[in-house]
């Protein structure tokens, strides 16, 4: 029943996956998903996680993570296998950085990850994941990259690291602020706001917005399909506060 949705879930889903700045904006899974009865709801994304790609600032309730090995550094042409080593008893991931060098498609390991290249189009540097043990090779000391065709070059790191969740923030009225992870989601949420600045919208108001509200009252696919019949084209501009809930800075749209 999801090819019949409306655009504004599959435009809201996918704002709310590329808004959320909690140190891993691109998280392939361990995104949380919100169902109403027939319809999908998006209530944002998971703080913990595997194979996602890594940015330096941390959101509060993000993951943090710790090296603790010296990466693995390899040049490579066509398929080949990095070898990590065994993994000390504090890891939670392996941390893969990779560039490649020529056109076509590399996989990663045996998660699913992996990166296409257009030909003729610009690689833009290196991209960072976190992979779970269970993405890498059989016996789990190694991860095999592989290549499309055989002539192709690609340079790639690997280090095993530890991750914790780190606590949310809370404001002067008792609010709390991140992102959302395994703990549950905080009051307000963190976003970024159509004029590019990093804030927070409340809970309460994106659900309103994306229809999450609306579901807790569907009691059939029919009626979450008549809502998105008579709402699923609306655009919603939801304001965008600083950590203090009090001080607009913008808007977070959600909506075609």
């Amino acid at each position: 029943m999801t090819d019949s949705m409306e655009p504004k879930f599959a435009n809201g889903l996918r704002q709310v996956l590329i808004a959320q700045v909690d140190g891993a904006p691109s998280r392939r899974r361990h995104v949380r998903w919100r169902w109403g009865i027939g319809a999908v709801m998006v209530a944002g994304l998971l703080g913990g996680g595997a194979a996602v790609a890594a940015q330096v600032l941390v959101q509060p309730g993000a993951d943090e993570h710790a090296s603790l090995t010296a990466p693995v550094a390899v040049s490579k042409v066509g398929t080949a296998t990095i070898t990590l080593g065994p993994r000390p008893a504090h890891a939670t991931e392996a941390y893969l950085t990779f560039e490649p060098i020529d056109p076509g498609a590399y996989a990663f390991g045996r998660g699913g990850a992996g990166v296409k290249v257009e030909s003729g189009s610009p690689v833009n540097g290196a991209t960072t994941y976190y992979l779970r043990p269970s993405e890498l090779d059989p016996g789990r000391t190694s991860l095999t990259i592989t290549t499309s065709s055989p002539t192709m070059r690609w340079s790639a790191t690997l280090t095993w690291v530890s991750a914790h969740t780190t606590a949310w923030g809370v404001n002067a009225a008792g609010q709390s602020y991140g992102v959302q992870n395994d703990n549950g989601t905080p009051d307000l949420i963190a976003v970024v706001a159509t004029n590019g600045k990093q804030g927070y919208v409340f809970r309460k108001a994106l659900e309103d917005a994306d229809g999450t509200t609306a579901a807790k009252s569907f009691t059939s696919p029919q009626q979450a399909l008549d809502w998105q019949k008579a709402h699923g084209r609306e655009v919603a501009h939801v304001p965008v506060y600083r950590s203090d809930g009090k001080t607009k800075i913008g808007v977070f749209t959600v909506g075609p």
